[in-house]
């Protein structure tokens, strides 16, 4: 098994600092057709598979685990406005090399 699959079995069994959380498999549909509707034609994560794994209780952050990417793991600020955005920035995404970073810049970051 490569580094870009074990990073996503680890995800599933790690114990999320607060304040976030595992999306319920109900809840992942919807918070992935959201972020297709707001990716632009020109928004870096826009044609990539990508697979919503967390959020955040207290924004609307969420946690991607993208399977073709170098760097595997992306927090997506969605603005849920349901339609595509015209700036190429928003909506707002950061990129991390695996889990450990994540943990490391990421939680504290947005």
């Amino acid at each position: 098994m490569n580094k870009i699959n074990n990073e996503r079995n680890n995800l599933n069994d790690l114990d999320l600092p607060p304040p976030w959380f595992h999306i319920s498999w109900n809840k992942k549909a919807n918070i992935e057709e959201e972020l297709k509707c707001e990716l632009g034609n020109n928004h870096i994560l826009f044609g990539l598979q990508f697979d919503a794994v967390a959020m955040r209780k207290d924004a609307d952050d969420v946690l991607l685990y993208l399977p073709s990417c170098k760097k595997p793991l992306a927090v997506v600020h969605l603005t849920w406005i349901s339609r595509s955005e015209e700036d190429p920035n928003v909506p707002f995404t950061v990129f991390y090399d695996s889990i450990k970073d994540w943990l490391e810049r990421g939680i504290k970051q947005l």
